[in-house]
């Protein structure tokens, strides 16, 4: 659970990054439709959730895990929502027509339309490593508090679960 936990992490912060450098930017300029945009509308999203189930599954708790994916799921399906409403009025049917070919926040499994080349400033590219940093952060801080559990200097209490 735990190592599963790590991997999914990890993706989390490479699909951060990944997704960055196709909208990083440019978001209220142009409609992206590239890259990992070209599988979901909401990369993002998706790959944060993936880090928030990461981190649940490598603090080996089942019950953070299900409690931190529903309030993720609850509270992003509101945010999105209104994103793709604000979306709509910048865009207008260029947006409907991406609307209709690409799902929302599960990805549809196919291989994703890549541009030749992505620009992306270093201040940027520099904003989007430090977001990602904290899900990278939080294999270290949990292999600490394993470690503190282990030597007896950390609480720990049983669930039913």
């Amino acid at each position: 659970m735990e190592m599963t936990g790590f991997l999914l992490l990890i993706v989390a912060a490479l699909g951060r990054v990944w997704a960055f450098a196709y909208i990083g930017g440019r978001k209220n300029q142009e409609l992206c439709r590239g890259g990992p945009y070209s599988l979901t509308r909401n990369p993002l999203y998706l790959f944060s959730f993936l880090g928030v189930c990461g981190a649940g599954l490598a603090l080996q708790s089942p019950t953070l895990f299900v409690i931190a994916a529903l309030f993720f799921l609850g509270y992003y399906a509101v945010v999105i929502r209104a994103e793709e409403s604000r979306l709509r009025g910048i865009f207008g049917t260029a947006f409907d027509r991406y609307r209709a070919e690409v799902p929302r926040f599960w990805p549809r499994l196919r291989r994703p339309d890549t541009a030749p080349e992505i620009t992306l400033s270093s201040r940027l590219l520099q904003r989007c490593l430090l977001e990602v940093f904290w899900f990278l952060a939080a294999i270290i801080v949990i292999e600490v508090i394993e470690m503190a559990k282990s030597g007896h200097w950390w609480p720990t209490w049983r669930t039913i679960f």
